[in-house]
C-alpha cells in the first residue's frame, strides 16, 4: 500500500531446510541475550513465524500477481543462469541494461563458487519432517499459525507473537528472543 508501483521477489526455501538453517544462524544472537536457540519455546515460535512468512509470500504473490511479485524457489535460484534471472526481472517490467547484464554475470560467477560451511538439521532442534510439513501446509489446521497476513495491529505486536506464536503462552515478563534482520525482532 505504501509503494503501489513497487515490484517484489520473494525467495522461498524448503521449510525443512529453512527452519533449521535460520535457527542455526541466530544461535549466537540468541545466546547474547541469555537464551538458548534449542529452547522448545523459541524453536516452536520461530518455526511458526517462518510459516507465517511463507503464507505471506503466497498471499502477496496471489494478490499482486506475477507482474509485481515473483516467488523463486531457493533450489531454482541456485541453478539459474543469466538469462533466467533477466527473465525474472523482465517479468517485473524491469528493463535489463547491458550494465545490469554484466553485473548479473559477475554475481552469478561469484555465487557458483560459494560453498557454505553452515551445518544444521531438523533433529538438532528437536523438530521432525512431519511437524514442519504440517506447520507449513497451505490449509490452516488446528494448532498451525494463522495464515492471514493482512495489515493488522495484533501481528505487529511482540505480545501477539509471544502469546500466539508459541505452542504455550509465554508471559510478557519472561524471556524474549531477538531474531536476525532476515526474520524479525521479537
Amino acid at each position: 500500500q505504501e509503494f503501489p508501483d513497487a515490484c517484489f521477489v520473494g525467495l522461498r526455501r524448503s521449510p525443512s531446510e529453512a527452519v533449521p538453517s535460520q535457527l542455526s544462524s541466530i544461535r549466537g544472537g540468541v545466546a547474547a541475550f541469555g537464551n538458548s536457540v534449542y529452547d522448545p519455546r523459541i524453536v516452536d515460535g520461530f518455526a511458526r513465524l517462518l510459516a507465517y512468512y511463507w503464507a505471506c509470500l503466497e498471499q502477496n504473490a496471489n494478490k499482486l500477481g506475477p507482474g509485481r511479485f515473483q516467488v523463486i524457489e531457493y533450489r531454482q535460484l541456485l541453478s539459474m543462469n543469466q538469462s533466467d534471472l533477466a527473465a525474472v526481472l523482465q517479468g517485473l517490467s524491469y528493463e535489463v541494461s547491458s550494465d545490469d547484464a554484466c553485473r548479473l554475470s559477475e554475481q552469478l560467477a561469484s555465487s557458483k563458487n560459494y560453498r557454505s560451511r553452515h551445518e544444521y538439521s531438523l533433529t538438532e532442534f528437536g523438530l521432525s519432517e512431519a511437524y514442519i510439513n504440517d506447520l507449513f501446509a497451505p490449509a490452516n489446521k488446528k494448532g498451525a499459525i494463522e495464515t492471514s497476513c493482512q495489515a493488522d495491529s495484533q501481528f505487529s505486536s511482540p505480545q501477539h507473537w509471544i502469546t500466539h506464536g508459541c505452542s504455550k503462552a509465554v508471559e510478557p515478563e519472561s524471556e524474549v528472543f531477538v531474531a536476525n534482520s532476515d526474520t524479525a525482532s521479537l
